[in-house]
């Protein structure tokens, strides 16, 4: 047998070592394991414990594991930068190489949590659910802060600011959170609430160490860990990060061999110090230490929040108006005391806080017209006192009495863990402050000595503004005059004419800022509408509205908060309302985009909605009070703003114009054009503002054309159907709803007046036939609402189930609303097409086709007034109605068209009918037998006689009318009969035109 060689002999021995330290250090790991846990249920000969140290010999443990870069301490609390504080933490492990103790006396320690690591809650065996939970949520709740200052090797690096093309490999960590304990009861109370539980079992004298299964690889712990509020796509792409979703923690497992039992066994300590280490390293490092961040948590209970407002903007703005405007017509200076005193509730004002304040550290939360409100430390009481009392005796004595400085200040409120939250809370308070009563007797009280005293006057100097180019406004207002001075024909003096005083301000608002819940976009919401909201926010507007060769044509009372208050003359109406209209444009734009921009930015960010502007004109002189402007046109923009425009049409709604108490809908048709269908009927049957528009234009074309003029539209026309119409008083209830037969024959007597002024004269005309049609079926269109909802449908079906009624969902209907409707639109035609006014810049804007509008003129003139008047009269009396008029079976005929068997009776008959205190019933029997076939059946077969008829003509039940005729038989029921007649057959003659003109 031959020898080993010795080189392989030696090879063999230092192998054999190697392999008996390797196992050397395992069964260390297995006794070290072992007394572990008979040390942990170790009890004295009396049976009591040694509970009191348990937690040093868990830290043992730990120190035993853990790399020297860490520390560990017992019994502390960890704290964060926005004052949160955990409930006590029995072992931390964390790193304080960059991170000072926010407070260490004897024992009582507080950490901050982006040194900590590991956070270790130890327990015997009083493992209850609700101690648990509290705990692991106290931990939850802490944030890491992004704001530090670390100097690199390429730079300074500033935490909060980040390259969105680069990913980071942190962003908000948290601890690994590790539960030590002696039984199993966690299983019952904490799945999944922490990351590890080291579980000491005395039988078995091992660790049972479980770690949470959703977190398999390493992948998942550096995502949890290092990114605890999520992980951003780009931050996905950090270099070799996929790599390490294949590595799994299993892997880490360190077993061993049992001789006796002859079985694999596992070595849990020491498996776990390498699961732990490894988890260790995925974090490496802790974020580094934001220091700011904590100094401002610190000053937190010493903020201030001081809010600044100037009490009565509008009456401030008058009286420097008023002082000039009425007293001096011709003053140039007015002007420039008006842009002054827009500046000085703006700009000036923000500029004399700031110098107020100079010396204090402050955060603005909210700065717009008139209004300031801060954050601030590092000051007294006592000293915020005397600032704001000093500025607001500097305001009064400037201003002569005429400004009152509101304020007020509180300590920060500081509820939330988040400072976002904790600035709107802050902002809403003190908005709310500003408003009671108790604000403004305090302020007295503090200033009552100049309050109650006399005062030396002061001089203002306005000469830094005289620069400034306002091109498009006028100096005074008597320089709205829009005629030439040395024309004869002028209608007006120049020191006597028409103005439009028009106001607006945004609808919704306070509703938009209660939404926002993310206060930087409050904050860039306020910072649009300031921007925009200003008096250089109006000429953009005006400039983007008008001409570049335009001369100035707007005089501005005031822009401030949400308020635009200006004039124009009547000739610039339309394009003053354009002006509120682009500049609710604007602001909806920059809102969109800013909406846009933030997308990425905001977690939770509240959609912004698009803001509408109400709109009150009023028409008035020159030379009256501004006060009198200022009431008449709020009386205006009441009545807009408290318009219930349709849901259709509320997405797309831009202003709601009120003028002459009738309101107008101004929507955004470029918006609409996908959804026009849906809402065609809301459209049709609501004020539109772009529709009154190009009714207007329309009339005065139709007026410029002398044949025109004479033949369909003159003014006295319109004047006369107006008189008539306002003579007669309706009931105040929808006649629909209401079957008292007076108050609908009140309602007939009206329609009649109006329906005997809207026949169509000029069928034969191919010149002047669609002209009429259009302009008289924009009369009646007033009269028109849309029953869109099922609840209305069902009562008209109640209401006409009889006269088997077809229910559409543009519908007729007469009450007062619909009447003050009519009238104001007539009033309007006459008062905006007055020559005198030479009004002008009116664009025509459609989007339907010259065929469209002809169709819908001879619906709504024609047919669906047909479909109403009918139903009127057979609700007034049905017996009555049907001995002359019958609706045909539409399977008779082949149109959608409604067509009717009636008696023959002609105009000049229903004219003599229609007197009927000098023709009796009886005679008008005779009258009506003279031109008609009597029914020579009995009553029970009359009706089935005239339906077998196949032509257009009933026979006459004369029997059946005089019994009937004796409830019903007036000159009201005459005059509706004769204009159904009418109606029917202007409308078979129109739709044979129109048969012929399509072939």
């Amino acid at each position: 047998m031959s020898e080993i060689p010795t080189e392989s002999k030696e090879k063999s021995e230092d192998k054999e070592i190697k392999n008996k330290a390797i196992k050397a250090i395992i069964e260390n790991y297995i006794q070290s394991e072992k007394t572990l846990v008979n040390q942990l249920f170790f009890k004295t000969p009396h049976g009591t414990t040694i509970g009191n140290f348990r937690e040093e010999i868990w830290k043992g443990m730990f120190e035993q594991i853990i790399p020297k870069k860490f520390v560990i301490e017992q019994s502390v609390f960890i704290i964060d930068s926005g004052g949160n504080i955990s409930k006590e933490v029995d072992l931390a492990i964390f790193d304080e190489t960059y991170t000072p103790y926010i407070f260490k006396y004897d024992k009582l320690k507080f950490i901050p949590i982006e040194a900590v690591a590991v956070v270790i809650e130890c327990k015997s065996s009083s493992l209850t659910k609700e101690n648990l939970e509290n705990w692991v949520e106290s931990i939850k709740s802490l944030e890491t802060s992004q704001r530090s200052y670390v100097r690199m090797f390429n730079g300074v690096n500033i935490g909060s600011e980040h390259n969105p093309t680069k990913p980071r490999t942190q962003t908000s960590t948290r601890p690994i959170r590790i539960l030590c304990c002696l039984n199993d009861d966690y299983k019952e109370y904490c799945k999944n609430k922490f990351d590890i539980v080291i579980r000491a079992n005395e039988k078995k004298e091992c660790l049972n160490i479980e770690i949470d299964e959703s977190k398999g690889n390493l992948y998942s712990w550096y995502e949890s860990l290092n990114h605890s509020k999520g992980l951003a796509e780009i931050d996905k792409k950090t270099y070799n990060i996929d790599k390490i979703k294949d590595v799994e923690l299993e892997d880490y497992k360190v077993g061993y061999k049992d001789k006796i039992k002859k079985q694999t066994k596992l070595v849990s300590l020491l498996t776990f110090n390498l699961q732990l280490n490894q988890i260790l390293m995925m974090i490496n490092n802790p974020i580094l230490f934001p220091h700011i961040a904590y100094a401002k948590m610190f000053n937190k209970f010493n903020e201030y929040i001081i809010a600044l407002s100037i009490d009565k903007v509008q009456t401030l703005l008058f009286e420097v108006i008023h002082s000039h405007e009425q007293e001096k017509q011709k003053e140039t200076g007015t002007l420039r005391q008006i842009k002054s005193a827009s500046k000085k509730i703006s700009n000036g004002f923000f500029e004399d806080v700031d110098k107020a304040f100079k010396k204090i550290s402050k955060e603005i939360l909210l700065k717009c017209s008139g209004v300031v409100i801060f954050k601030c430390s590092g000051i007294t009481e006592d000293e915020i006192i005397k600032h704001l009392n000093q500025l607001f005796q500097n305001y009064y004595s400037e201003s002569q009495g005429q400004k009152f400085l509101k304020y007020t200040y509180f300590i920060a409120e500081n509820h939330y863990n988040d400072e976002n939250k904790n600035n709107i809370l802050n902002v809403q308070k003190a908005k709310s402050k500003l408003k009671i009563s108790e604000c403004t007797s305090k302020i007295i009280e503090s200033n009552k000595d100049i309050l109650f005293s006399f005062q030396k006057a002061k001089k203002t100097d306005n000469s830094s503004d005289s620069k400034d180019k306002y091109e498009l406004f006028v100096q005074g207002i008597n320089e709205l005059y829009p005629y030439e001075e040395n024309n004869t024909k002028n209608p007006y003096e120049a020191n006597h004419f028409p103005i439009a005083v028009i106001k607006a301000d945004l609808n919704g608002m306070g509703n938009m800022f209660a939404s926002i819940n993310d206060y930087e976009e409050y904050k860039r919401v306020s910072d649009i509408l300031k921007e925009n909201i200003s008096l250089v926010g109006l000429l953009d507007a005006a400039k983007n509205t008008c001409q570049d060769n335009d001369a100035a044509w707007i005089y501005p009372f005031y822009v401030a908060g949400d308020d635009i208050f200006f004039a124009v003359s009547v000739t610039n109406l339309f394009k003053g309302i354009d002006v509120c209209r682009q500049m609710v444009i604007t602001i909806n734009n920059a809102l969109i985009k800013k909406n846009e921009d933030n997308k990425t930015k905001i977690k939770n960010k509240s959609d912004i909605k698009k803001l509408s502007m109400g709109i009150g004109v009023s028409i008035t002189f020159n030379r009256e009070p501004i006060r009198y402007y200022l009431e008449a046109v709020n009386d205006q923009l009441d009545k807009a703003k408290n318009a219930v425009c349709p849901e259709t049409l509320q997405e797309f709604l831009q202003t709601t114009i009120a003028i002459n108490n009738q309101t107008f809908f101004d929507v955004d048709y470029d918006e609409i054009n996908n959804k026009i269908e849906a809402i065609n009927k809301d459209l049709n049957s609501n004020p539109i503002w772009r529709s009154f528009k190009n009714d207007i234009k329309d009339f005065q074309s139709l007026n410029s054309d002398k044949e025109m003029r004479e033949q369909i539209c003159s003014t006295s026309f319109l004047y006369s159907l107006l008189e008539k119409l306002s003579s007669i008083k309706i009931c105040d209830k929808d006649v629909s709803e209401n079957n008292d037969k007076i108050s609908l024959e009140k309602e007939l007597e009206y329609i009649n007046i109006l329906l005997y002024s809207l026949r169509l004269k000029h069928l034969d005309n191919s010149n002047i036939r669609n002209k009429e049609l259009l302009f008289k079926s924009r009369i009646i269109k007033q009269l028109y609402v849309v029953l869109n909802k099922d609840e209305d449908k069902k009562k008209i079906k109640k209401k006409y189930k009889k006269a088997n009624k077809k229910i559409y969902k543009d519908t007729i209907v007469l009450n007062d609303n619909s009447k003050h409707r009519l009238e104001t639109y007539i009033q309007l035609l006459i008062l905006l097409t007055d020559p005198r006014y030479n009004l002008n810049s009116i664009e025509h804007s459609s989007e339907d086709s010259e065929k469209s509008q002809i169709e819908n003129a001879h619906k709504f003139l024609l047919k669906e007034t047909i479909n109403y008047l009918y139903e009127k009269l057979y609700n007034y009396d049905s017996n009555l109605l049907n001995i002359f008029i019958n609706k045909d079976d539409p399977k008779n005929n082949n149109s959608s068209d409604i067509y009717f068997k009636r008696l023959n009776i002609e105009k000049s008959m229903f004219f003599k009918l229609r007197d009927t205190d000098k023709v009796s019933i009886e005679k008008a029997a005779e009258l009506i037998k003279l031109k008609n076939q009597v029914c020579q059946n009995k009553d029970s077969n009359v009706t089935k006689e005239n339906k077998k008829n196949t032509s257009s003509h009933m026979c006459f039940d004369e029997d059946k009318f005089k019994k009937a005729a004796k409830n019903s038989w007036n000159s009201t029921f005459i005059d509706s009969l004769m204009l159904l007649y009418q109606y029917n057959e202007m409308n078979i003659k129109l739709n044979g035109i129109f048969k012929e003109e399509e072939k």
